[in-house]
C-alpha cells in the first residue's frame, strides 16, 4: 500500500528483472475504500498468524497455536520438493 490511497496486489518483484523479464503481474487499485478493506484484511491474517524469530522458529504467542502439517501435506511437500528441484533455477 501507497499513501492513503494506493494498492498494489499481484506477484511482481520490485527490481530491474522483474521489469524486464519475468512475466509477473501487478494490478494498482486507487481507492481509500478498497485499501481500507484490504488493510482490514490483512491485520485479520496477521492477528492469527505467528511470527518467526532470527533464529527461523516460531515466537510463542499466547492467542494464536501451532499445528503441525498433516502427513500427507509433509509427503506432497516432499515429493514435489525432489520432483522440482532440477527445475528451481527455472522459476
Amino acid at each position: 500500500m501507497f499513501g492513503d490511497r494506493l494498492t498494489a496486489i499481484g506477484s511482481f518483484n520490485l527490481d530491474e528483472r522483474s521489469l524486464e523479464i519475468d512475466t509477473e503481474s501487478m494490478l494498482i487499485i486507487d481507492g481509500e475504500e478498497f485499501q481500507d478493506i484490504v488493510t482490514d484484511t490483512l491485520d485479520t491474517y496477521i492477528s492469527t498468524s505467528l511470527r518467526v524469530g532470527e533464529d527461523n522458529k516460531y515466537i510463542a504467542d499466547e492467542n494464536v497455536t501451532e499445528t503441525e502439517a498433516g502427513f500427507i501435506k509433509k509427503s506432497l511437500y516432499a515429493v514435489a520438493g525432489t520432483l522440482l528441484r532440477p527445475f528451481v533455477s527455472l522459476l
